[in-house]
């Protein structure tokens, strides 16, 4: 499995924030904490079997923030089993987890 660190995923991320996002699959509102979203991603991908493959952060109003995460696992679990990971960020309010399958051996990745 190919993991990311935290500082490969900020780098990403800060990349994506200043360039152009037509081809990314992280879209990021220019107000986000970067350390909330690096918090986020490590929040679901703590299992070697979780990827995060699709990312959107934005801020709704000052100090809440929504997301919308889709995540390709080879043992799925409910959406409300990733929710519950993400409950230790504060700011967060809303979210939004689609999970898909992902056959083993697939190596799709957000970044």
């Amino acid at each position: 499995m190919r993991t990311i660190s935290g500082r490969k995923l900020l780098r990403s991320i800060r990349h994506v924030a200043h360039h152009d996002q037509r081809d990314s699959r992280i879209l990021l509102d220019r107000n986000i904490d970067l350390d909330q979203v690096e918090a986020l991603h490590q929040a679901i991908s703590q299992e070697d079997t979780d990827q995060v493959t699709d990312l959107h952060v934005w801020q709704i109003n000052p100090g809440q923030t929504a997301a919308v995460v889709r995540i390709d696992a080879t043992t799925p679990e409910s959406p409300a089993h990733y929710k519950k990971r993400l409950q230790h960020i504060a700011a967060l309010d809303h979210i939004t987890v689609e999970v898909n399958h992902r056959p083993s051996g697939s190596r799709e990745a957000c970044v």
